[in-house]
Order: C-alpha cells, then sequence, then structure tokens
C-alpha cells in the first residue's frame, strides 16, 4: 500500500472517530499503514532494511516534503549512523522511545531533512484520545447553552482547563 492511501485511510478513520459516523465494522488497516510509514524512522530498521524503493515511497506520500533530493542524499550518512548505533529493545516501550529519540539528538545534524521529516512523524498522536478529551471538555465547560460564546473565551479557558489551571 503507498504512503499517500495510508495517509488517506488514516484521516478517514480519524474523521469517522471525531465525528462518531462509523459505516460497517471497523478496521485498523488505515492507522497500521501510518505506523509502518514510520518505521523509515527507527534506526534499528533503517540499518538493514531503508532501500532506495522506501525512499520513493515516502517522499511521494509527504507531500508537504519540498526537497526531496536532499532527504536522498542523506540516506548514506543515515545508514551509516543507524547500523553504528546500540541495539534498540523493542519489547520495551519506554526504553525503546528514549533510544530512539537519542539517536535524533545525537545524529540529527548529520542529516537535517531526515530530522525534519522524523519529527513530523514522531509529532502524530497515536490514536485520537487528545482530541477526543478536548471535545468532551469543550462539552462540559459550554453545552448547548453557550453556542454563541466568543471563540477566544472558548479557546482561553479550554486551554487552562486542559492544561489543569482552573
Amino acid at each position: 500500500m503507498h504512503i499517500a492511501h495510508a495517509l488517506r485511510l488514516f484521516a478517514a478513520c480519524s474523521q469517522v472517530s471525531l465525528t462518531d459516523n462509523c459505516q460497517g465494522p471497523y478496521h485498523c488497516s488505515g492507522p497500521y499503514e501510518v505506523c509502518r510509514i514510520s518505521q523509515p524512522f527507527d534506526p534499528s530498521f533503517v540499518a538493514a532494511n531503508l532501500t532506495a524503493a522506501a525512499v520513493d515511497e515516502l517522499c511521494d506520500g509527504i507531500s508537504s516534503l519540498t526537497d526531496k533530493a536532499q532527504l536522498k542524499s542523506e540516506v548514506e550518512a543515515y545508514k551509516t549512523a543507524a547500523a553504528a548505533a546500540p541495539a534498540m529493545d523493542h519489547s520495551d516501550v519506554h526504553a525503546f522511545t528514549e533510544a530512539v529519540l537519542e539517536f535524533w539528538r545525537k545524529h540529527g545534524k548529520k542529516m537535517p531533512m531526515w530530522r525534519k521529516m522524523a519529527k513530523r512523524v514522531f509529532a502524530i498522536p497515536p490514536n485520537s484520545a487528545a482530541s477526543e478529551r478536548v471535545f468532551s471538555l469543550l462539552e462540559a465547560m459550554f453545552g448547548k447553552d453557550q453556542d454563541a460564546s466568543l471563540s477566544d473565551m472558548i479557546q482561553g479557558a479550554l486551554m487552562l482547563r486542559y492544561n489543569k489551571r482552573t
């Protein structure tokens, strides 16, 4: 499955989740594909599995990527750094996360385009729980009686409540 298709599936699944308008049985293929495209940012995967075709697929799937040539030119530096990185324990989520982040802190300056893309991929939330929490807070704070509230007031109150300042 191509990355662009996976991203469209993820967007569709997120929309269904947010609107609670699920048609038919829910399946995880969209979110699974989004997880699959994050593999090129795992140094333990890259050392043995990153191919030119995988880089092309990644570039084709990310429309905001403007400097594909730079990303491709950094592949060898990335593979070299990944091959030299210490082994990562995938069974311990916390240790694995820290190891991947440490790798990018240590080696990211050698491959700035990969680092930039890694930041984008790592910023994708694994589920929609945070956004659902925000909508629940909005409903609890402003309900149907306050539909005409000023958006600035709503935004400020939501930020305070979400960050537990009230």
